[in-house]
């Protein structure tokens, strides 16, 4: 089978437009997808990304919230963040949570 070169932003594209057509449904039926975002720290690399996300959702219709922790947060100051997103999750104001550093979710589970 020969290669076949796509237009990946043609694509992408066409993908976030049915996005935002859907998340324009959803809010038409009172219902606005979320996203919580924690950062925890200054690392260029993850503001980056959470950046582009946090871009992403606002493009489309979603709702962002944005978080950014200082890289000194105690385990219990993230630890009560964290639980307050998952109330969010149960109460369906968020959708997904956006953590953008590497933790321990049996130790969450175990707190919950």
């Amino acid at each position: 089978m020969a290669a076949k070169i796509i237009d990946g932003k043609a694509i992408a594209e066409a993908v976030r437009s049915e996005l935002k057509e859907r998340v324009a449904a959803l809010s038409a039926k009172g219902t606005t997808p979320g996203l919580g975002v924690i950062l925890v720290g200054d690392n260029p690399a993850s503001r980056s990304y959470v950046t582009a996300k946090e871009r992403a959702c606002e493009s489309i219709g979603i709702y962002s919230d944005d978080n950014r922790l200082p890289a000194d947060t105690s385990e219990t100051d993230l630890l009560t963040k964290i639980l307050v997103f998952m109330e969010f999750l149960s109460s369906y104001r968020f959708r997904s949570i956006l953590m953008n550093q590497r933790f321990c979710w049996p130790l969450i589970l175990q707190r919950t």
